[in-house]
């Protein structure tokens, strides 16, 4: 079991899962809320991709003393465990390309990851503010492409796993405007720039070569 707001993440292929015959023996293996998004998903690759992702929540909690412990749902979908004798756990979900995730911990907990791919330059605007962007564009000295270059889709998607992570910590969401949230890489915090005082550490975590995949928990210990 994890203490401490210690992060422990679980990362799987998807693609075993485009067999429908393995497609209903993890469908067995799900609470009816995972089961029913599974099948909600209508192309194979998402479906492979729901299921995966709840496999891995089920090995989470079976490695960390909660098996046939029931998932609970905060009201903003927020999966977490919680058992008699007062143990509570959380758990995180995210998928992307070929690979899912599942981040589990003792303290409240969002991850995301992201494949690379093209990022339109206008992306950007909704991305960060006008004194970001003007930052940005002195570090990487490009002239305005259609497309990122590879070092800025790099540094694009790292800064929006983390970004996600956060607002999956908070469960605030995509409602939440990223452009007010600071990644401070130095500190390796992201910062609510129209909050004062709130944030979190967050980690980011070895992957498969061209994804990204960072973690955000409160406590701040990732």
């Amino acid at each position: 079991m994890v203490q401490n707001g210690k992060v422990k993440i679980y990362l799987a292929d998807i693609r075993p899962l485009f067999d429908e015959t393995m497609q209903k023996k993890a469908l067995a293996q799900l609470d009816e809320v995972r089961r029913q998004k599974a099948l909600s998903c209508r192309q194979t690759k998402q479906r492979a991709a729901s299921l995966t992702a709840g496999l891995l929540a089920e090995e989470a909690k079976r490695r960390n003393g909660f098996d046939g412990c029931p998932v609970c749902y905060t009201k903003n979908g927020q999966p977490y465990l919680f058992i008699q004798d007062g143990r509570r756990a959380f758990l995180s979900l995210s998928h992307s390309g070929d690979y899912a995730v599942c981040a589990f911990s003792d303290c409240p907990v969002g991850v995301d990851l992201q494949q690379r791919t093209k990022i339109r330059r206008s992306v950007l605007q909704k991305f960060y503010l006008q004194e970001q962007l003007e930052a940005w564009k002195k570090q990487f000295d490009k002239k305005e492409e259609l497309f990122l270059s590879e070092a800025e889709t790099e540094r694009f998607l790292r800064e929006w796993t983390v970004k996600e992570s956060y607002v999956k910590l908070t469960g605030t969401g995509l409602s939440r405007d990223l452009r007010a949230l600071m990644v401070d890489w130095n500190q390796n915090r992201v910062e609510e720039a129209d909050r004062p005082g709130w944030g979190s550490r967050f980690c980011e975590y070895p992957v498969p070569e061209d994804y990204f995949l960072s973690a955000c928990s409160c406590p701040e210990e990732v």
